[in-house]
């Protein structure tokens, strides 16, 4: 399996007796072969996670976008993403309409713009948060002409959204969390666009009955992904076997993981 989506520097900054050793090792112990993790802030980029289980990400989520940066911050992360880490893509990038309050939607829009165009011109996939903001998210994908991967991440959209999503971005892929979507989205998406993904910390898995985790866990971490591809076996009414074998397929193409 492959977790398509999560925070491990959050992790370990709410529970800090973990680390990243201890965290691959239940994820691999749990059937995890890759880690897709994102940053929120600037601030993360100076200390992404080692262990090869882990596929960094790179960019600013639009709840930080108001956070200082120095005015080289673009040049900073084109600079990262083209000589330390080539393999990597641009993420956690979006827009969130249910912030706008505290972090206005223009600055949200030109550090979403700006991180979509470098994910374009540097052909890396990026990974999208939307919340409430799917009208100006598909505007701006239709004037970017996007032709990378991206990946929606806990996506929370309609199923009409997915239909006109997967029109304008060509190499869309959306993201099951715990959580989002509602279990009756789930069986629109496309078999060979779907991933799932933990976004550890957050996002407690709905229905869960691992008696491993307790019921007052109130994180989650990658090794609990098995609990989310079960959900979209119910949801689908496939095996999780072949959920699974389905969704890692999907992965390794949309983040072009070796």
């Amino acid at each position: 399996m492959i977790d398509a989506h999560c925070h491990i520097q959050s992790l370990i900054s709410r529970l800090p007796n973990l680390t990243y050793e201890s965290i691959a090792s239940r994820a691999s112990a749990a059937g995890i072969s890759q880690i897709v993790t994102c940053a929120c802030s600037y601030t993360d980029w100076s200390n992404p996670p080692s262990s090869s289980i882990f596929s960094p990400q790179f960019g600013i989520h639009p709840w930080w976008a108001s956070d200082p940066r120095p005015d080289s911050w673009l040049n900073e992360l084109r600079d990262l993403l083209v000589n330390k880490y080539p393999h990597s893509g641009v993420g956690e990038i979006g827009l969130d309409k249910n912030k706008s309050k505290t972090i206005p939607f223009p600055i949200q829009m030109e550090t979403f713009r700006a991180q979509l165009r470098l994910s374009i011109e540097l052909n890396r996939p990026c990974t999208v948060h939307c919340v409430n903001a799917f009208g100006p998210l598909i505007e701006v994908f239709k004037q970017e002409n996007v032709s990378v991967p991206v990946i929606m991440h806990s996506y929370s959209g309609s199923v009409d959204s997915i239909r006109i999503i997967s029109r304008v971005a060509s190499q869309v892929y959306f993201s099951v969390s715990g959580q989002c979507p509602r279990d009756a989205v789930i069986p629109f998406i496309a078999l060979d666009r779907l991933l799932i993904e933990t976004d550890s910390p957050d996002q407690r898995i709905v229905g869960e009955t691992d008696e491993k985790v307790p019921k007052k866990f109130s994180h989650n971490d990658p090794s609990q992904l098995f609990l989310v591809a079960n959900r979209v076996a119910k949801a689908t009414g496939i095996s999780v076997s072949e959920i699974v074998r389905i969704t890692t397929e999907n992965a390794i193409k949309a983040f072009r993981l070796l």
